[in-house]
């Protein structure tokens, strides 16, 4: 099973670019975890457009059989250690990849939601982008952490 977490655009900020890095690594000996980005929309001339443009840029790297789990604001909530079952379930269930899409700063289209079969909220509050991207990063190596009884998860 590989986890594949789709982003609009990618890290401006080196610093978090790195934290990205470094969990990413820590993740890898536990499961293959892969980062795809498609370009953000610039120039476009509504915020409209810049959805449909990126909208398609992120379907066009979902497969038929991806397990499509999209980041959304009004998505379900979990704690840490329910995330962990979650996705240790998951992997077990799904027959193609487990793909994370982080839209752009105006959101997805309509058509993402519909293709995607779960919706997950990292918080009520709202984040860049970017820092969704260390979140969920962080939180996936928390998940191992949690399933292998390492101490990293307290």
């Amino acid at each position: 099973m590989k986890i594949v977490i789709i982003t609009v655009g990618q890290p401006r900020n080196q610093n978090i670019a790195e934290l990205i890095n470094e969990y990413s690594k820590r993740c890898r000996p536990f499961m293959p975890l892969e980062f795809e980005h498609v370009p953000e929309a610039r120039g476009a001339s509504a915020p409209e457009k810049a959805i449909e443009q990126e909208s398609d840029g992120l379907l066009k790297r979902i497969k038929n059989r991806d397990y499509l789990v999209l980041l959304d604001e009004k998505g379900e909530q979990f704690t840490s250690v329910a995330f962990s079952q979650w996705v240790y379930r998951s992997i077990g269930e799904v027959r193609g990849r487990l793909v994370f899409v982080i839209g752009g700063s105006h959101g997805v289209a309509e058509r993402v939601k519909k293709r995607s079969q779960v919706k997950i909220a990292l918080s009520m509050l709202t984040f860049p982008h970017e820092l969704c991207l260390l979140f969920l990063t962080e939180q996936l190596y928390r998940a191992i952490a949690i399933h292998e009884g390492m101490s990293y998860h307290h």
